[in-house]
């Protein structure tokens, strides 16, 4: 039984999900992409991104993008982590001007996941960055608090996807 147990659970976590059946139905919108950089390039040609860019939400994430990239390992290794993949984006509306957002990110190969955990070791390794864990509901998360800019995002992983969040 032990055995089943251990074979059920490794199924489990290999199965592959469908990243839309994680989107919350009170998403506003949902961005697909599969060419990250090609949709910011498109993005910043138009009007809609001169309005993002102007909420304080868009300017702590580039700005935490910017800490990460400078300590992921290689070079500019987060942009090309994150270009060419099936990526979400759902936007959430909290208030007038406020809106959040959440990222769903699959991770497909050993490259990747590698990547990954050298990435988070840095993070533990920087002294910009803070780094506490907690169980919700059953899901292992991650809290990252940038300790040079004041801000946070939080991160977990539910079977091969990193699902991450301000």
């Amino acid at each position: 039984s032990l055995a089943y147990y251990g074979f059920s659970r490794w199924k489990d976590a290999q199965s592959k999900v469908d990243l839309w059946t994680l989107v919350p139905e009170d998403a506003a919108f949902v961005l697909e992409t599969n060419n990250h950089t090609a949709l910011v390039e498109h993005l910043k040609e138009t009007q809609l991104w001169d309005s993002f860019a102007m909420l304080p939400v868009a300017q702590r994430l580039a700005e935490n993008i910017a800490w990460l990239d400078s300590i992921s390992p290689g070079n500019e290794r987060l942009t090309r982590f994150l270009n060419e993949k099936e990526i979400l984006t759902s936007v959430h509306v909290l208030g007038k001007s406020e809106l959040q957002y959440v990222f769903y990110v699959p991770v497909n190969t050993v490259g990747e996941h590698r990547f990954l955990r050298t990435l988070t070791e840095n993070v533990n390794r920087s002294p910009v960055f803070e780094e506490e864990s907690r169980n919700y509901q059953g899901f292992y998360l991650t809290d990252i608090h940038n300790t040079a800019i004041g801000s946070s995002f939080t991160y977990f992983s539910y079977h091969n996807n990193i699902i991450l969040s301000p």
